[in-house]
């Protein structure tokens, strides 16, 4: 009988340790991809955030804007059925005492219904 034992022991060296190797290397691969992708969603999450900073400091900026409009020309004039407006003009007033609307101080309309 032929002692194969050291031909098997060759044969798997040959075959195991490079599958072995290569293994790691494709692990380590996959893991350099998993960190690259969470890095791409934490940007992009930054970028969200940043995005939306940029809107609300332009619309603080618009709402200053028409602060100014109506210190500048007073209050604006509706003019429309009455019937209509002094309950929209009501509804207003009371989601603004039941603090439903964000203000920054009281209530002042900005309008005023003309008849």
């Amino acid at each position: 009988m032929v002692d194969i034992t050291g031909t098997i022991a060759v044969l798997s060296s040959l075959l195991g340790i490079p599958l072995i190797v290569f293994g790691f290397i494709y692990m380590n691969g996959r893991g350099k991809r998993e960190i690259e992708l969470s890095r791409l969603r934490n940007e992009a999450a930054r970028l969200e955030l940043e995005k939306e900073r940029v809107h609300l400091l332009l619309l603080q900026a618009e709402n200053a804007k028409y602060d100014r409009l109506i210190e500048e020309r007073g209050p604006f004039e509706i003019h429309g059925d009455t019937d209509l407006l002094r309950p929209l003009d009501a509804l207003l007033g009371a989601f603004a005492r039941q603090r439903r609307m964000k203000l920054a101080g009281d209530y002042k309309p900005c309008y005023r219904v003309v008849t």
